[in-house]
Order: C-alpha cells, then sequence, then structure tokens
C-alpha cells in the first residue's frame, strides 16, 4: 500500500544546486548535478515540466515524493537510464497523460526504479523501465489510481509489483518476477 508522502515541504539537493520544494516552471535536472536528493515532498506545479536527463540519479528519502501535477519527462536511453532510489513517485490524475502523437505528457522510459512505490493516476507511459524491490523490508509497487496507463516492455520485481485500484491500464509485454 503506498504511503501519503509527508506534508512537511524541505528542499531538492544535488552536489551543486538547491532547488525549491515547489516547481513552477519547465525545469531540467541534468546529469552534470547529478545526484538529486529529496528529502520530504516535492511538487511539479500544473503546468511546469521537469524533464530528468539520461543517466541522472534521483534519491528520495523513505517517507519523501515527488508529486507531479505538471509533466514528468524521464527519458534515459538504452545505454543511459535514469535512477530513481527510494520513497514515492506520484504521477496525480491532475498531470497529462502521455500523448504519442506530439510526443508530450508524462512518460518514464528506460529508467531503474529500486525500492519505490510508483503511482499512476493517470494515462502516463511507463515503458522499458527495471522496478525492484532494494529487500523484502522494501519492496517495489506500481499502482494505478486512475487514467489508461500504458505499462509496457518492463521487468517488475519484489514486494507487491502492480497493484490496481483504479483506472483502466493497458499492460503489455511486461515481466512480473516474485512478489506476494
Amino acid at each position: 500500500m503506498a504511503m501519503l508522502c509527508g506534508s512537511v515541504f524541505m528542499s531538492i539537493t544535488s552536489a551543486q544546486t538547491d532547488s525549491l520544494n515547489i516547481i513552477t516552471s519547465d525545469t531540467t535536472w541534468s546529469l552534470a548535478n547529478s545526484p538529486y536528493t529529496i528529502s520530504a515532498r516535492v511538487i511539479v506545479n500544473s503546468g511546469a515540466t521537469l524533464t530528468i536527463e539520461p543517466g541522472v540519479t534521483v534519491n528520495i528519502n523513505s517517507g519523501a515524493c515527488l508529486l507531479v501535477d505538471g509533466t514528468l519527462k524521464a527519458r534515459g536511453t538504452a545505454d543511459q537510464k535514469v535512477f530513481f532510489y527510494g520513497g514515492e513517485i506520484w504521477l496525480t490524475q491532475n498531470s497529462p497523460g502521455w500523448n504519442p502523437q506530439t510526443s508530450s505528457g508524462c512518460i518514464i522510459e528506460n529508467a531503474v526504479i529500486r525500492g519505490a512505490t510508483l503511482i499512476v493516476g493517470n494515462s502516463a507511459k511507463i515503458s522499458s523501465n527495471t522496478m525492484v524491490g532494494q529487500s523484502n523490508s522494501i519492496p517495489i509497487t506500481v499502482m494505478t489510481v486512475g487514467g489508461s496507463p500504458e505499462i509496457s516492455h518492463n521487468t517488475i520485481s519484489g514486494g507487491n509489483p502492480i497493484n490496481i485500484s483504479g483506472g483502466a491500464p493497458k499492460i503489455t509485454y511486461t515481466k512480473l518476477v516474485g512478489g506476494r
């Protein structure tokens, strides 16, 4: 079951950059400033886009989350994945779903998500990812709560791999390993 991320607002930190906890305009997290650490709740406001470059590492502390009311574009490559470790990534029902005709909306592609909860409330594209628990006590969970997300070409292992409590996800070519 997903935890509701804390109500305390704190900052995002990287080796060279301090950012605010609310992202109100288009922002790019670059490989040059990686890793980024989220220590509480970080919100991507409606109308703003957070782009995470290939090779970037995002550490989300226990009890913390990345809450996306705007757009998240986390697109790695086959050779340079985007890495998410821990916490919660929440694509809300307010965030725009993926539109393949315009290449716009929320997408997580070619990423490694470890020991996290991914909550999808929109029609995002979740593709070509490796999602694993860190241990039996820190599982991976992909929870759909709305929209019609496209969950394809992923490997999901450990924990409670997929929890469909809402929406109409399209799950194709996804390998589920282990789980409870």
